[in-house]
């Protein structure tokens, strides 16, 4: 079976959170560290994604905000954050506490050997578990 010496490896993140404030999602094409596109779903979200993130953070014209990419829960909900200051510097919202819900961890691991995919995701795992092939 798995190695107890076998450690997994975080690969994303998913947490949200809400501003409970509008945002002019197309004022972020004018910051430096603001995505917007109108051909990217219809403009119907920006993105920030600063050098000090792991992933980017999409945000909705409603104030939800939704963060991929983290490498760990905590760097997750910091991405969060770190948009949200970006937002009050830029004077598009003002400062409000976030309250971040993770979403989805997802994380590998190697096993060493073969694993009978199909008899563990039809089997007591399955409820917990997606089973994917994972390539680097």
């Amino acid at each position: 079976m798995i190695s107890a010496k076998s450690k997994p490896v975080v690969r994303n993140v998913v947490c949200t959170a809400n501003l409970e404030q509008k945002v002019n999602v197309i004022k972020l094409s004018k910051l430096p560290c603001g995505i917007y596109d109108e051909a990217i779903y219809g403009g119907r979200c920006g993105y920030i994604k600063t050098p000090e993130m792991d992933g980017r953070v999409t945000i909705f014209p409603s104030g939800k905000m939704i963060s991929v990419g983290g490498k760990s829960v905590t760097r997750a909900m910091e991405q969060l954050n770190h948009a949200k200051f970006y937002l009050v510097r830029e004077n598009m919202v003002k400062d409000t506490k976030l309250v971040p819900v993770i979403q989805n961890v997802v994380a590998t691991i190697d096993a060493s050997q073969k694993l009978p995919i199909e008899t563990l995701s039809a089997g007591y795992l399955a409820r917990y578990m997606i089973l994917k092939p994972f390539r680097e």
